[in-house]
């Protein structure tokens, strides 16, 4: 048989391709799915000797940890004990099949990256709108504010959607009224940080951000915003112009990097974070995740079981139904107990037609071509940009800052009177094309 000899200078050229095929099929392996040799691993309260949330959780969290490293051989990189019992670890395959066996151990489960985000549109590349020099509105008690939104379409340098949720029916009456302003409640962010804006400040011109590099879980090491979707975010739970809750105290937690790249580990610390901040300073808060929603984490049970945890140590989590035009069940939190699931809609009383939906789905919130703070690459210092945005991560901020409002009434309140209230004073029946098994809640702000 006669063998086909190549050319040295072909073999090379193929030598060259299949490496830079193979080193493009390495890049993609490190932006998605299971992370290599990275676990999750969940703790039995019996052998931590407390549950999470007590707090001597953590370091009896990391003594396990020590424990288990010595025996199993493994690197422990972070170890939480707020929200849930565990730790991350480096380990190969076959180590963590042992691990799971051991008694001490509740789950073992490979750790995810991937895009938290729906990719944001370009006005974050430069098409932003107009400075708004306005004014900003007071914002003390029984305040109201014009909202000139004669055309979402067009730009508009209001958010209609505070116009939408503080009447009934439409059409809208071109105003946002509000009686409590969210005082003194902590909101935290969970989202890719807070930029400096002026939608942050006081009626004094003092910021309403509470800033922390404990809050950062990225590698990015930049506690700001540097990707543009948790100012947009914050601005609409507690901006000045543009948000519900306008007194309310911001505070970003940072799960998503600058190129929109997460992990569950990284919301998991995120979310245990939340939990300790509010343990250790005792203050009323909620906690909005406007991102990670993946079909490939919802069936990730340690972050479930976080978020549960989060709950119910006193924090209502609210988290954005998805924009996948799919059931809402299959992404992320959203078939969490007792998170509280948004979905979208449209200045025209319609579900936005990408809006996750069905009986996961809590209520729905204006979610399209929505007007908030935008970030700049600047100084630090603040300023006045804005952008409109669609998602349901828009929808999403309505609705936590709807809860700000709640508890600036009262701070007692739990995280199920909390959904009680927003369930109850909701708008029923005033949506079309909700859906099938979503239900036909809009938000109302009483």
């Amino acid at each position: 048989m006669t063998k086909l000899k190549l050319p040295m200078r072909m073999v090379c050229l193929t030598l060259t391709i299949s490496l830079a095929l193979a080193a493009v099929a390495r890049a993609q392996e490190v932006t998605e799915g299971p992370i290599p040799g990275r676990y999750i691993v969940v703790l039995r309260d019996a052998a931590v000797g407390t549950p999470a949330g007590h707090p001597s959780a953590p370091d009896q969290v990391r003594e396990v940890a020590a424990y288990l490293s010595r025996l199993f051989g493994l690197r422990v990189e972070r170890v939480w004990g707020h929200a849930l019992n565990g730790f991350v670890a480096e380990l190969d395959d076959a180590e963590a099949r042992r691990l799971a066996r051991h008694p001490f151990v509740e789950s073992v489960e490979q750790d995810l990256r991937g895009q938290a985000l729906s990719a944001p549109p370009s006005c974050y590349s430069g098409q932003t709108l107009p400075q708004d020099t306005r004014v900003l509105p007071d914002s003390f008690s029984n305040s109201s504010q014009v909202i000139n939104c004669a055309d979402p379409n067009g730009t508009c340098i209001d958010n209609w959607g505070i116009d939408r949720v503080d009447q009934r029916s439409l059409p809208w009456d071109s105003m946002y009224s509000w009686g409590d302003n969210g005082y003194a409640v902590h909101v935290y962010v969970i989202d890719t940080g807070i930029d400096h804006h002026r939608e942050f400040r006081d009626h004094l011109g003092l910021s309403r951000v509470i800033q922390s590099f404990g809050a950062d879980f990225t590698t990015d090491g930049i506690v700001t915003d540097c990707y543009g979707h948790g100012t947009h975010v914050a601005a609409l739970i507690a901006g000045r112009t543009y948000g519900v809750a306008k007194d309310a105290v911001v505070i970003p937690v940072k799960f998503v990097t600058c190129s929109n790249q997460s992990q569950v580990s990284w919301l998991i610390s995120s979310i245990d974070y939340v939990r300790q901040q509010v343990a250790q300073y005792k203050w009323p808060a909620v906690a909005n995740l406007s991102g990670g929603n993946r079909s490939d984490w919802s069936a990730m049970t340690s972050l479930q079981t976080a978020a549960q945890n989060l709950i119910a140590s006193g924090v209502q989590l609210v988290q954005s139904a998805g924009n996948q035009n799919q059931l809402a069940c299959s992404f992320s939190l959203g078939n969490t107990t007792d998170t509280l699931v948004v979905g979208g809609t449209t200045h025209t009383d319609s579900r936005w037609d990408s809006s996750n939906y069905g009986s996961c789905v809590d209520l729905f919130a204006p979610a399209a071509l929505i007007t908030s703070a935008a970030f700049t690459s600047g100084d630090g210092s603040f300023h006045s940009t804005y952008c409109e945005l669609t998602g349901t991560s828009m929808a999403a901020p309505h609705v936590t800052g709807a809860l700000a409002l709640y508890l600036d009434a009262n701070h007692s309140y739990t995280p199920a009177q909390l959904r009680s209230l927003v369930l109850g004073d909701a708008t029923n029946g005033a949506l079309t094309n909700i859906g099938t098994g979503s239900p036909n809640k809009l938000l109302y702000v009483p």
